[in-house]
């Protein structure tokens, strides 16, 4: 019987220092060979599903992983205890063997922040000049490509120990409007090239000058990392992390038609449709244009 689907999840999504939570595995189908991971980023612990995780921010790291537990497990859904010790962010992810092909491995994971009793993650909101209400990809906050796109971020954070630094991260994603997700790599990276050159930020402050962004609808996205300031094997790792998005739809900027300085313009009428066309002069231009060129415009 092969492995149709395994999925991870913890209840509570997010836990304090030494509150137990569960993580919640799914599986569909049978395998003998599950075997838990969880990593802080440097170190991490292997467990056989089924035993209790506790304490496992003190684990070492331990290299290979090791043979995992064999036992048989069926479809249905399992639950494995876990204690944190202290705070950070965790990945948690679950493996398993297809029985019908050793080489087939499926894997699933899930990420959990772990905070100290008297902390809570920085809480981002992102807003720009126009932004009434909700926010999301089908009511995304418009502006036209020459207008400069100003937004500013409201943060508030605890101070969560003495030596606590904090640092933040701006992105900027091209989203397909087909499945709401991220271009490609290629075209992501050569926006990212753009917004470098063409971008000012700041820690709470992001402006795009015209023409930064071509037509479309993006995902702007601040995170907030608290790290340690003090401890230099974990100072580059961030603890918490808070984070906050917005949507923004660009759109083309309208032509700017002007008649010329004699006071007679082209008019041609297209025999295939009900429309007057404007041969435009020297004088109207492309505002998204480098060269300040315009074709034929529409009147009506």
């Amino acid at each position: 019987m092969q492995i149709r689907s395994l999925e991870l999840s913890l209840s509570p999504a997010s836990l304090l220092v030494g509150q137990q939570g569960n993580l919640i595995v799914r599986l569909d189908g049978v395998t003998q060979n599950a075997l838990l991971c969880v990593s802080d980023g440097v170190d991490r612990v292997f467990l056989p599903l089924g035993q209790s995780a506790a304490n496992l921010s003190q684990c070492q790291s331990t290299g290979d992983r090791p043979a995992g537990h064999h036992s048989l497990f069926e479809t249905g859904e399992f639950s494995v205890p876990i204690v944190f010790t202290k705070p950070a962010v965790y990945m948690v992810n679950v493996t398993v063997v297809d029985p019908e092909a050793v080489e087939k491995v499926v894997r699933s994971w899930t990420s959990v922040s772990v905070t100290s009793a008297a902390c809570s993650p920085p809480k981002v909101v992102l807003t720009v000049p126009g932004l009434n209400g909700l926010n999301s990809p089908e009511l995304p906050v418009v502006f036209s490509r020459r207008q400069m796109i100003q937004i500013t971020a409201k943060v508030d954070m605890m101070t969560c120990s003495p030596d606590q630094a904090v640092s933040q991260e701006w992105t900027i994603d091209a989203m397909d409007e087909a499945t709401l997700g991220p271009l490609s790599l290629a075209d992501h990276a050569a926006m990212e090239a753009a917004i470098n050159q063409l971008a000012k930020q700041g820690f709470n402050h992001l402006t795009l000058m015209p023409g930064t962004l071509k037509p479309g609808l993006y995902l702007v996205k601040l995170a907030v990392n608290l790290k340690s300031a003090s401890n230099t094997t974990d100072q580059d790792r961030p603890f918490m992390t808070g984070s906050g998005s917005l949507y923004l739809r660009v759109t083309p900027s309208p032509l700017v038609i002007r008649f010329r300085e004699d006071g007679v313009s082209k008019v041609a009428w297209s025999s295939t449709e009900a429309q007057a066309c404007l041969t435009p002069d020297l004088y109207s231009y492309d505002p998204d244009l480098p060269d300040r060129t315009a074709d034929q415009v529409p009147l009506f």
